[in-house]
């Protein structure tokens, strides 16, 4: 199906999908260690008069690890951007035989996290026959591997899903912005006089850790969400950046957790406990 005048393309290994799963399995194998440190962080060197906080820390890393352990091993989704299309290449599809459409419903829910746009959007699915002919038009220099893959197509409503998108991405940041105005208002400007000093200090330092652990992850989500809504609305192809996406969407998790760690006084301690007790070490040495 691919056109005549494409013979001449030549395609890296890098857009190939052996090269994002593979990488992906990488970046899964190599965040495993820090999860399980950020858990027992989280779960053994929470200070007590932090237990609330405890508790969100322990379900924004359970989520984090459960989202990469969806998109790096049981789904893997190799997209066809500008197009809402692809396939998957993880153990769902490989050892499990789930249904794509399955797998579409698990992948739109993991990444956008709304029932409202995943209504929206799966609810409407095209009739894949015809759906695929547009998408091999709309896309003809494909690799020939791909005509033989097993493409699914979400939507072919590019511009409405975009905008969708665009609209949920916008409700993130603005909500994040009120809850961040109101709560730095709330302890840097009024404060309370029933609050002892350590207390309102140990509260400020808890809500510029957890701002910027919450900033770093958005920035990370933020620059493939963008370049997903200009490859959509500038019917832009370009196999590579798609894969750099996924890639990067997939360290969402692994960088919160790292931004966690070092940021949280208690965990940054036990993570570099040892190099405090050698410079203790060398200092008692020293002054003997």
């Amino acid at each position: 199906m691919s056109s005549k005048n494409c013979s001449s393309v030549n395609y890296s290994y890098f857009e190939t999908p052996q090269f994002l799963r593979n990488f992906l399995f990488s970046v899964t194998f190599l965040s495993f260690p820090i999860y399980l440190v950020g858990f027992y962080c989280i779960l053994c060197k929470t200070p007590a008069k932090s237990n609330g906080l405890k508790w969100c820390l322990l379900i924004s890393a359970t989520w984090f690890a459960s989202q990469d352990l969806i998109l790096n091993i049981l789904v893997i989704p190799f997209v066809l951007l500008p197009m809402y299309a692809g396939c998957p290449l993880g153990f769902l599809t490989e050892f499990f035989n789930v249904s794509i459409i399955t797998q579409a419903y698990l992948v739109v829910l993991v990444v956008v996290v709304s029932l409202t746009f995943l209504n929206l959007i799966v609810l409407n699915i095209p009739y894949q026959p015809s759906a695929l002919s547009i998408v091999f038009q709309v896309l003809p220099c494909l690799p020939q591997h791909i005509y033989n893959m097993p493409i699914f197509v979400l939507t072919l409503h590019l511009e409405i899903t975009s905008f969708i998108m665009m609209f949920l991405i916008a409700s993130v940041f603005l909500e994040f912005i009120v809850l961040f105005s109101s709560t730095y208002y709330q302890l840097f400007m009024i404060g309370s006089v029933t609050m002892s000093k350590n207390t309102r200090k140990y509260q400020k330092s808890v809500f510029i850790d957890v701002s910027i652990q919450n900033s770093i992850p958005v920035v990370v989500i933020l620059l493939p969400v963008s370049y997903l809504v200009y490859s959509c609305l500038n019917s832009y192809h370009n196999q590579l950046y798609n894969n750099l996406v996924l890639i990067l969407m997939s360290c969402h998790g692994v960088i919160s957790v790292s931004t966690m760690i070092i940021l949280h006084k208690p965990y940054r301690e036990f993570l570099f406990c040892k190099k405090k007790v050698i410079n203790s070490v060398r200092t008692v040495s020293y002054r003997a």
